[in-house]
């Protein structure tokens, strides 16, 4: 009985210690078409930090710290994400450790624009064409 106790005991330090070596800093809610400040921080130096958002995946530049490494990348969600989803996975793996942190998206009006252009610049004359 004590030795399972202390075996379960053992295994919850492990799990919170190996919790606390990566942290991922990044805003939960993001307003489409804007940029966001992702702030990775842990133990290590950090070599091999992979990130995979949207379908890409990103090595950011490591900076070294006191108590091990930082890292900052800028991302966004687009406007032709809106079709997508409402909300993003973001994965962050370091180490054998991975972080999944759920991100969602804001919709946000922009105004637009009409702009009025000369008919002789939208509808080229076959003359102009044929120097082409």
């Amino acid at each position: 009985m004590m030795s399972t106790l202390r075996g379960i005991l053992i295994l919850a330090l492990l799990v919170i210690s190996s919790g606390a070596a990566l942290q991922v800093d990044v805003p939960e809610i993001v307003p489409e078409g804007e940029p966001f400040l992702l702030r990775i921080s842990g133990e290590g130096d950090g070599a091999g930090l992979t990130l995979r958002w949207l379908g890409r995946e990103l090595h950011p530049r490591v900076e070294r710290s006191k108590s091990g490494f930082i890292s900052t990348a800028l991302l966004g969600v687009g406007m032709h994400e809106r079709l997508e989803a409402d909300s993003y996975t973001l994965e962050v793996e370091q180490g054998g450790e991975i972080l999944r942190k759920l991100i969602m998206r804001e919709a946000k009006s922009y105004p637009e624009q009409h702009l009025t252009v000369e008919k002789k610049y939208n509808e080229l004359a076959q003359e102009t064409l044929d120097r082409h």
